[in-house]
């Protein structure tokens, strides 16, 4: 009922845009984005030019690349919010991995009802526009779309890696919560994919790390995510994106959706902890030299294997009325404090705290071939995608529309057009939905280095 009441009010406020914005018309387009967590030119650029990337290879021929200028601190929900609102972080609320419960003394994670920012997936809706939405961050409960979203909380994987490691006693941590998904019957028909197997393949496993009999066993021990053992990282962080890419790939082909925004975060993960095993030369420390062996190529064997789930996701959409955007929300780089005492000591081999630049490649159709881009930022990304869809960018987003990325006939039929605002008068909350034992999920946020 509600998605019906949004439709009708989006309805009539594109009516009355139109009413004084004569250009304004429904896009024939769909729109791919898909994020990965801590992409770097710097390991992209020397796979590519060995050929190890080919789906990614395509779309920088055919389209535009830049690097993206990221938000400090570079913590996930904050940035991945601002990219779908095209607001800060201090405009939308999702400012950390953690927000205060009101009237308590705990903290936990933020939540959709937190945005004070309408979403693109709200927007998009409102104008007509059918959405997916897969396992982006602070998107549970999952709202009334037209469309679909697996929020990210819709992954016992995700999930368990807080249950078991903090021993959560909140129910949602080990069952199935409300608004995990939208629509509700969509529940059943991802369950498989919901709750996936922790059993691994050997041959899936050796696609990342070939590891002998002793090792392999050890990784199949694992039963929880653990910063302490770079194999635990490697099974969960895998089955994470498994289970979000297994349910994402279903819905999308179920829904046929005008706009799919797709995250996965594994990557991130991956490179926090095998860095020193890709560039060992930039450590002040003695890593093992089988250790090196085993695992140098495990965060270049997980960018192949993003460049797989781009080309499946591209081939999903085999017309010419397709754009593919493909973005980080930061890079990464080699932490030089790795393995040293003192103030600036972090456990994490790889890092981000200098905010390096992510990556930004656009393609498809009404996209310039090699458009020159001059500092493009993580804001710029939703006025883009409204622009491309023939609707208005408000006024309280910071950024600019990347005109020089997309064909100069586009703009001749749809001028960019401006609006005050879409979230005025947007409801939202400052109460989180929150886990029953949030100081101990604080605890873990600590360890991970992420809060002080």
């Amino acid at each position: 009922m509600l998605i019906t009441i949004l439709i009708a009010i989006g309805i009539f406020l594109s009516g009355c845009w139109k009413e004084n914005n004569s250009t304004f018309e429904r896009i024939q387009r769909r729109i791919i984005l898909f994020g990965i967590d801590g992409a770097t030119w710097d390991v992209i650029d020397p796979l590519l030019a060995e050929g190890k990337l080919p789906n990614m290879a395509k779309l920088i021929e055919s389209g535009t690349r830049a690097n993206l200028k990221t938000l400090t601190p570079t913590h996930s929900p904050r940035i991945w919010t601002s990219i779908l609102t095209g607001v800060l972080p201090e405009i939308h609320g999702i400012e950390s991995f953690v927000v205060k419960v009101p009237g308590t003394e705990y903290s936990t994670l933020p939540s959709s009802n937190m945005r004070k920012a309408k979403a693109l997936w709200n927007i998009l809706s409102e104008f007509g526009y059918s959405v997916g939405i897969v396992g982006w961050w602070a998107s549970f409960p999952a709202e009334e779309v037209n469309g679909f979203i697996i929020s990210d909380h819709a992954n016992y994987i995700r999930k368990d890696i807080f249950k078991d490691l903090l021993n959560l006693t909140d129910k949602g941590m080990s069952q199935k919560e409300e608004k995990e998904v939208y629509p509700p019957e969509l529940y059943q028909e991802l369950s498989n994919s919901i709750r996936i197997s922790t059993k691994m393949k050997p041959d899936l496993v050796n696609r990342f790390a070939k590891l002998p009999a002793d090792k392999f066993d050890e990784l199949e021990r694992q039963q929880s995510y653990s910063i302490e053992n770079k194999l635990s990282i490697l099974k969960f962080g895998l089955l994470n994106d498994m289970s979000f890419i297994e349910s994402g790939f279903f819905a999308i082909q179920k829904y046929n959706p005008d706009f799919t925004a797709f995250y996965l975060s594994g990557l991130d993960a991956i490179e926090h902890h095998f860095w020193k095993y890709m560039e060992p030369e930039k450590f002040n420390m003695a890593i093992p030299e089988e250790e090196i062996r085993l695992y140098d190529n495990v965060i270049k064997k997980y960018y192949m294997y993003m460049d797989e789930i781009l080309g499946k996701l591209i081939s999903l959409y085999s017309d010419d009325k397709t754009t593919m955007v493909v973005i980080s929300d930061h890079g990464f780089e080699a932490n030089p404090h790795h393995g040293t005492k003192g103030p600036h000591e972090v456990g994490y081999s790889g890092y981000h705290e200098n905010s390096p630049d992510g990556i930004f490649v656009i393609s498809g159709m009404d996209i310039e071939k090699k458009g020159k881009l001059i500092n493009p930022t993580v804001l710029d990304i939703m006025p883009t995608l409204l622009a491309l869809m023939g609707l208005p960018v408000g006024k309280d987003m910071p950024g600019k529309v990347l005109k020089n990325a997309i064909n100069k006939s586009f703009f001749e039929s749809h001028p960019v057009e401006k609006i005050p605002s879409y979230s005025s008068g947007w409801e939202h909350s400052s109460t989180p939905i929150e886990s029953e034992n949030v100081k101990t999920l604080k605890e873990k946020l600590k360890a991970l280095g992420y809060i002080n």
